[in-house]
């Protein structure tokens, strides 16, 4: 019940799709509730089903959801901002300056 960074997520982001996934470590910290995508708490398959119903039966949110979630890949995850971090890192490790 833990997730590293949730690749898939950031893809359906990408798309414009918003996202279903359960409060544990890792997704919380890219999906936010009712900003880009819904969490449900994990094992909680009655939430699952409420949330997907709630999603399929209410565009408009599934809209607003969408469009914030490609805005937080835009932001905070596109290759113009993640590339440098990335290479700060092999930079640290190998002692480059």
């Amino acid at each position: 019940i833990r997730e590293g960074l949730p690749l898939a997520i950031l893809e359906a982001f990408a798309c414009e799709l918003p996202v279903i996934g359960a409060n544990v470590p890792g997704v919380k910290d890219v999906v936010i509730d009712n900003y880009n995508g819904l969490l449900v708490p994990p094992k909680d398959s009655n939430a699952l089903a409420d949330a997907i119903t709630q999603l399929l039966n209410d565009s408009k949110l599934r809209n607003k959801l969408g469009r914030n979630a490609r805005q937080t890949v835009i932001q905070k995850y596109s290759w113009e901002i993640v590339l440098p971090k990335i290479e700060a890192v092999y930079r640290e490790v190998l002692g480059i300056r």
